[in-house]
Formats: C-alpha cells, structure tokens, sequence
C-alpha cells in the first residue's frame, strides 16, 4: 500500500476551474488521512467538454460524455487516480475501473440564479440540460420554459447576464466551490440528481494498493445508518427496538406530531423537522437532504415519524433517496394511529360479518378524488387519515357513496396526550364537529362500553397492572444524589453495617449502581444481610441475582418486615434511602424491633410539575406513597369531592388518604411481585432522572 511519502500519486481531471478546485478538494481529503504522498496534476478534455452543442438530454450523449479521456488515461497508466463529480460517473464501469473512494457531499442542491434586474416571478426562459431538472421546472415554475444551456459554470453565468436566459440551475456545490455563492437568489425545493456535490476517485482494478489506501476515505464504508423509525400516538406501546435506536441515536430527526413523553426524552438530540398538516412544513427534500449529510459523518440518525412510516409517511421517497446515496437504512415500524384509536375506543377495525376488510385512506386523496373511489359501504370499514381540515367534504363522499348517515364513526383526536379524546357520532353528523389535530375518523367500526381507567400516580406501574388499565401520571421525581456524593456515604457506613435494609425498588437499583460503580459485583455483597421492604423491593434484588434473607409478600410496610420475617435479624443496617424519608418514626420502628439504622441519602424525592389532569375520564386513583397523596391534593384540591375509588398501597398511604376524610380500598401484592423485573432505570420513565 503506498504510504510512503515518496510515492508519486498522479491525479487527473477535467480542465475545468471548477474541476481544479475539486481536486484541491480531494487533495485536502487525502492529507487529511495521511496519504501524504506527492502529487501532481494533470488536465485533460473530455467529449463534454469539446462537444458544446450535443443537448444533455438528447438520448444519443454517451455514458462516458464527461469521463472518457480520464478513464482512457489511468487505463494507459499515465495516472493513478482521476477525481470527477460523481453525478458525471457511467452508472458502471466495467471490469477495468472501479469507483475507489466517494467523498462526503457538500451541499446537494440545485439554486437558482436570476438575471439582474429580474424577480423569481419575473422568469419565463430557464437554463438547463438535465432531464430531470427540466421535470422539476414544470412543479416549481409552471410558467416558464426549459432551454438547453451548455457550457462551464463561468459561461453559463455569462450567457445569463448577456441576457440569453432569465434564470439558469446551477448546482449550489458548483457556486460556492468557485466562491460565487452570492449569486443564489434560492434553493429549489426538490431532490437533485443522485451524487450531487460528491466527488469520485476512480483508478483502476488491479490497483489493490491504491483501493486498499483509499477506502478509509470512501463514504460509502464510513457513512453511518438512517433508522427509519415509527413512533405510536401513545408513547407507551413504543417498540423495545425503536427504544434501542432512541437511545443510541447520535441524532433523532423527528416530526412535530409525537408524543410529549417522547420529544422530552430526546430533546437532547433532536433536530426536529416540523412536518405537520395544516401547517407550514419541512420541505421533504431539505429532510433528506439533512439525514444524508448526518448519516456521513458516520452518526446513527434516527428518523422518526409519528404514527407508522409505511403508512402515507413519504417512505417510498426516503428509501429511493437514501438507496440512491448508498447509505444503509433500517426501517422499525409502529402502531398506526388506526390501531391506537380502535383499542382505546374498544372498537375492533375489523369484524367477521360486516367488516371483512379495512381501507386505509387520506383525507388528501378524499378531498381530491371523486365519490367513486371511496369503497361501498359493505366493502369494509375505512380507517381515514389527514381528513380534519377536510371532515365536512369526506362526510358528504361518504353519504354521496351510499354510506348511511346513522354509520357509526370514532373520531380519535391527540391520542396518547393529555387531552386525548375519543368521541363516537353518527356519519350525519361528522361534517359538524370542531376536532382537533392530530386525529383520525374510523368509519364502520362499533365501540364496546369503554372500561374506565386507573390514574397511577406512583413511581413503578409495573406491579399494579391488573388494577388498570393504567393512566401513568406520576407526581414525583426521583433524582440520584452525585455519584461520588453516595460512594462517599457508602464507603463511611460499610464497615459498621451488618447489612443493608432496603426501602423501595428504586433504593435497590441506585444502590446497586454505587455499589458496581467501584468494580464490584453483587457476589461482594456475601455476609451482609439483605432486608427488603416489600415485594416489589425483594423482586428487584433478584433482578440483580440477590435474595433478600428476610421480605413480606404483602404491602405491610417497614413495621410488617420487622415484626415477622426480620424479626431475628438483629443489627444495624444500612438504611439508603430519599431525601424525605420520615427517618425519626423509621428508626423507632426498627429500634423496637432490636434494629438500627445508619441512614445514607441516596436520592432525592422532588415534585413533578403541575399539569392538569388527563381528559380522557378515569374512575379510580391508585396511590403508593403519602408523597403522592400530599401532593395529589395539594395539585388538585377539587378531587377530594369527586366520587372516585381510592387505591392505597401500605399502610402509611393509608393513613395519609383517610386523614383527609376519604374511604378507600387498600390493595394487596400481586401473585407473580417476586418475579425479576425487567430493565433498570428505564429512560423514558419520567418520574427517575439520571
């Protein structure tokens, strides 16, 4: 391989000024990789270059138009390497030569350049030879025409400002490569021809030392990966693979319409791209253009999209784009907004006798297509998206199309938010109704009684599921003191400690993380006993291969653990515990008992910020600590005169709820609590904070 300074690396280009500074370019490129060989340049004419007559887009320009006496060149051994712009390459050569290395794009776009004097409104004759640019002309500037222009960037400019056209396209990486970027008057909203401001290095095949040398430089080997990602209105059925991608994303280009819980998760990294019906809108060139110039800086970029891609996502368009740009894509779907609004109105999209079959469909395409293309009624149920601007006119298809006006309708507005609703009307009347958005119209399917759901406003729902459904809202925030802040409590108390009495799941796990934080692991912990508090707190010790030598099956609290199962484990025991713990009334409990507590602040127990209470109704409120009913009361005083069910989880939440005059209904552990549990801290729980 030629690393070795005194190789004579022979590059070769066009005689173009813009091919010259290209290949300073690649010369700067391969410096910077440390193939500091010499170099020379060469210069040679290609048939583009003498041929200024042939149109681009007659079909009679050969592939090698732009390439021949290069390829001729490092053919004949006269050179090593010819740098070109990639859009100019053949689609393949042949057995002989071979793309070694493309470098990453500069900027991919087409600009417009207009003549002096002129506004944008003011064009009617438009310069340009490519098929593809003179297609994008009909959308962008439907009164003007497409004339054949040839000729380097400086004639082009030249033949513009003699007055021959009114604008001329010119690629934007072309102008400002030759440091005329002030003549842009804008950049054209539409995806430009693939390798667009890439450059290529081609050599020849049997140059194994030069394609070895090179390919650290090739964007195609060092690009990274777009996951296209599909995100569910309601944030708590997103995938265990899409959470892996969130997580270790580098950047997550997401839409506007995403749940809360989600875009506070990723806030960190994201770089949000504002697609939204109704509303102005990312150009979906310019998004492509975004995940192509992360994803080759070698990042894992995350595209995600509310709802499921594969549905009017504009996938087909992503995928061609970054296929086209060889970047390497993979595709997690999700629930459609369909499937969420049917299982939170308990409405099945489909059904054996009536609907056999379900029609996705757009509100843009109802709007714009006529009656007929709307399927019969009896053909299915219809699942329309997109349609809240355009509800009255997708009514009135419908009813033109034979549909009945009693046909039931769901309409599921902000699925998975706070003011989510799910109301039910009659086909008559949907062309009535104010909805907001992000909705979706199911049309056909019957609802079933709804069963009110649960709030839960603890820390960890997964012990109490079968008392939901569950609404998650949880009003406090646990926060882990300082790392070296809990090592230094740890390593204080160690010595004088018998063991470790443990108050709460999320005692264990921030433990646990101190305790590993000094290379040791859990079998460290031999001659120490292990107390825990509850059912819950003795399943998350066996997530970390522990068992507690004494725990209650039931939510009897600090005084259950020491009256009976820890009754003979006398001691003094490391107590970690919240910045709010009650501590005098807890070592009074273990003191009685024959225990002792050296008390350790591992974390502190914080408010979570007021927000109103969900829309969507709830029957009952399950609560796991006075914490949670104190501030419950305090955030909203007006429920202590609702008729709700209060669920109370121990004996202290139990005294907190009937202090303030409510009946209530304690509940007991479930059968399977000892089982482990899955995951540590999970991030997206919002109330543990790292």
């Amino acid at each position: 391989m030629p690393t070795n300074p005194e190789f004579h690396c022979r590059l070769i280009s066009r005689a173009s000024q813009l091919a010259r500074v290209q290949v300073e370019e690649a010369r700067r490129a391969l410096t910077r990789h440390e193939l500091n060989w010499r170099m020379s340049t060469q210069t040679l004419e290609t048939p583009g270059d003498r041929d200024q007559r042939l149109s681009l887009i007659d079909t009679a320009v050969p592939e090698d138009f732009f390439t021949r006496d290069l390829d001729h060149a490092l053919l004949k051994g006269t050179a090593d390497i010819a740098v070109h712009s990639a859009k100019d390459l053949p689609a393949s050569y042949g057995a002989d030569l071979t793309v070694a290395a493309l470098l990453p794009a500069q900027d991919i776009r087409d600009a417009l350049v207009v003549r002096s004097g002129l506004t944008p409104d003011d064009v009617r004759i438009i310069g340009t030879s490519s098929p593809g640019r003179v297609a994008a002309l009909d959308r962008c500037f439907p009164q003007a025409e497409a004339r054949p222009i040839r000729g380097t960037i400086e004639q082009r400019l030249a033949q513009l400002d003699a007055g021959q056209y009114d604008a001329v396209i010119i690629a934007a990486c072309a102008l400002k490569r030759l440091g005329l970027a002030v003549r842009i008057d804008r950049y054209l909203p539409y995806d430009p021809a693939p390798q667009q401001g890439r450059l290529a290095l081609v050599v020849r095949h049997d140059r194994a030392d030069l394609l070895a040398a090179l390919q650290p430089l090739d964007v195609r080997r060092t690009a990274g990966l777009v996951a296209i990602v599909g995100c569910p209105a309601d944030a708590t059925l997103l995938s265990e693979r899409a959470r892996r991608y969130l997580e270790q994303a580098d950047c997550v280009v997401h839409d506007r319409l995403l749940p809360s819980a989600i875009t506070e998760w990723i806030k960190e990294k994201a770089m949000p791209v504002g697609k939204a019906g109704g509303a102005a809108s990312t150009a979906q060139s310019d998004i492509h253009r975004l995940l192509l110039h992360q994803a080759e800086q070698g990042r894992l970029v995350v595209r995600l999209q509310g709802g499921d891609p594969l549905i009017f996502a504009h996938l087909s368009e992503q995928l061609a784009f970054l296929e086209a740009w060889h970047i390497r894509v993979d595709l997690i779907p999700a629930l459609t907004a369909a499937q969420v609004a049917g299982a939170h109105a308990l409405a099945p999209l489909t059904h054996r006798d009536d609907g056999g079959h379900l029609y996705l469909l757009s509100g843009h395409e109802a709007q714009a297509a006529s009656p007929a293309v709307i399927p019969p009624p009896g053909a299915g149920n219809l699942a329309i998206y997109m349609s809240v601007s355009q509800a009255q006119r997708t009514a009135r298809k419908l009813l033109d199309a034979g549909w009945p006006d009693h046909t039931s309708v769901v309409v599921g507005e902000c699925l998975g938010e706070r003011d989510e609703a799910i109301r039910t009307v009659a086909l008559a009347d949907m062309g009535t109704l104010t909805v907001r958005r992000p909705a979706i119209f199911l049309v056909g399917p019957r609802p079933h009684a709804v069963t009110a759901p649960t709030l839960f406003v603890g820390n960890d729902p997964d012990h109490f599921l079968k008392h939901g459904p569950l609404i998650h809202w949880p009003l406090i925030q646990l926060v882990p003191r300082p790392l070296t802040e809990r090592q230094d409590q740890l390593d204080r108390c160690w010595p004088q400690v018998d063991g470790v009495l443990f108050p709460s799941r999320i005692a264990v796990r921030i433990f646990m993380e101190t305790w590993h934080a000094k290379d040791r692991d859990s079998r460290d912990l031999a001659g120490k006993k292990l107390l825990a508090v509850g059912p819950a707190t003795a399943g998350e010790l066996e997530r970390y291969g522990l068992r507690a030598d004494a725990a209650v099956d039931h939510y009897g609290g600090l005084s259950a653990l020491v009256a009976g199962p820890a009754r003979d484990c006398k001691g003094t025991y490391l107590y970690p515990c919240s910045n709010v713990a009650p501590l005098p009334q807890r070592r009074a409990t273990l003191n009685e008992a024959g225990l002792e507590a050296v008390t350790a602040t591992f974390y502190d127990n914080r408010p979570a910020p007021y927000r109103a209470l969900p829309d969507r109704p709830f029957g009952r409120v399950l609560f796991t600590s006075t914490s949670t009913v104190d501030l419950y009361f305090d955030y909203y005083p007006e429920e202590a005169k609702r008729d709700r069910i209060w669920l109370s989880v121990g004996p202290s939440t139990s005294r907190a709820l009937r202090a303030r005059g409510l009946a209530l209904q304690e509940i007991s552990a479930p059968s399977n609590v000892f089982q482990a549990s899955s995951g540590a801290i999970e991030p997206l729980a919002p109330n543990v904070v790292s």
